[in-house]
């Protein structure tokens, strides 16, 4: 009765945005569970920071070989928006300890409190390889402004999919999204500090 009483408490202090996340996950859990999801799932990790770091060194390493500045430019955005994204989003994780939807899905078990556990099961929030991902895309978009829709969707692709890999919430997607965003802002202001503006 009286661990009952402790969960009916913990499950009070929960927001309207946390439970219904939860009770949404719970009703996806049929097809979160098809192969057909687990497999997308997968494409989520290109988002992963090996992956996205690989991505932008080659850029840069290209547009050097090349001597082209706007490649070679593009890539320096890209590294330098990710780094600044990472060491946002690990601020984040940090600082907020949230168990993962994999956890709610196979032992329905959930938390998200203030703390700074080193378990990768209560790192969460917020998402970063959507972090990454948005950062690196606005970034080598602001060198290539016409292939901005394709970069853009293939961030929210990244995004989107952290939900089928059972590694996110919504709102660590939205949250790392928001990262993303302000990183590479950050960037592009830095940037034109130094001189180094964007193409267009």
């Amino acid at each position: 009765m009286g661990k009952k009483k402790r969960n009916k408490k913990k499950h009070s202090k929960r927001t309207f945005i946390e439970r219904a996340e939860i009770e949404a996950i719970r009703a996806a859990v049929p097809w979160l569970e098809h192969p057909a999801a687990r497999a997308a799932g997968l494409i989520g990790n290109v988002g992963d920071q090996p992956p996205l770091l690989a991505l932008s060194g080659g850029v840069a390493a290209m547009g050097a070989l090349r001597r082209d500045r706007r490649m070679l430019r593009a890539g320096v955005r890209m590294i330098a928006a990710h780094w600044l994204a990472t060491a946002m989003k690990t601020q984040g994780k940090d600082h907020v300890d949230r168990s993962r939807p994999d956890a709610l899905i196979e032992e329905d078990e959930y938390r998200m409190e203030k703390g700074g556990s080193d378990d990768p099961g209560l790192r969460s929030f917020p998402s970063g390889h959507t972090a990454g991902a948005v950062a690196v895309a606005l970034a080598a978009a602001r060198e290539y402004p016409r292939h901005r829709w394709a970069l853009y969707g293939a961030a929210g692709l990244v995004g989107a999919l952290q939900v089928p890999r059972q590694a996110h919430f919504p709102t660590d997607v939205i949250a790392g999204a928001l990262l993303g965003l302000l990183a590479e802002r950050l960037v592009d202001m830095a940037a034109g500090v130094f001189g180094e503006g964007s193409a267009d």
